[in-house]
């Protein structure tokens, strides 16, 4: 027998500033703008008081049966046993429909990336278990920080508050790295370089 489930998804965007998100308080905000809304998908909008356009669009599979600027609702027939898969995919624009094989392609490219990551540069053992924990786990978070960019790797400063290029914090990492990984140090003087 069929049940009948109602599902609803509450969504919002306040675009704060990262100092704002950390209790910093400004003198004024930009404007936010009325959400568009598509069968498929709603784009959350900010007009910044730089006068840049911020957006996040959020797009769903299958379709809601009702989408607002502030939720997605479904109305969902279950038999017993049954599964039902729903796909929320959020980006900075309108992308293709969520889908099992885009997340199952995004998930390999993250993989793939990852392991790329950790085979970079040299390989490091000594006779020591714990000297040789600590330095893949070093190895592992500074993978998790980098970004590959056309002028090649680059080290981020910091998840959550700092996930951006920072220049000095990114030369000190690559220089305290080179040992291990010039690629790092190649790949910070060249994003530099072209951001100067």
């Amino acid at each position: 027998m069929a049940a009948r489930v109602a599902l609803a998804l509450s969504f919002a965007a306040d675009f704060r500033d990262l100092f704002e998100v950390r209790g910093a308080h400004r003198s004024g905000r930009g404007q936010d703008l009325p959400p568009v809304v598509a069968a498929d998908a709603v784009t959350l909008r900010y007009q910044g008081l730089d006068d840049v356009l911020r957006t996040a669009t959020l797009a769903f599979c299958p379709a809601p049966t009702r989408l607002s600027g502030h939720a997605a609702e479904f109305e969902l027939a279950l038999a017993t046993g049954s599964r039902t898969d729903l796909y929320v995919e959020v980006s900075l624009a309108a992308a293709e429909q969520p889908s099992r094989a885009r997340f199952r392609a995004a998930s390999a490219r993250a993989r793939h990336l990852a392991r790329s990551s950790r085979r970079r540069g040299t390989t490091f053992w000594s006779s020591s278990r714990l000297f040789n924990e600590w330095l893949g786990k070093s190895r592992a978070d500074l993978a998790l920080l980098t970004t590959e960019f056309a002028t090649g790797p680059y080290p981020y400063a910091g998840i959550p508050w700092f996930s951006t290029a920072f220049g000095r914090d990114a030369i000190v990492t690559a220089l305290q790295t080179l040992w291990l990984d010039p690629t790092l140090a190649r790949g910070v003087l060249g994003f530099l370089a072209e951001h100067r």
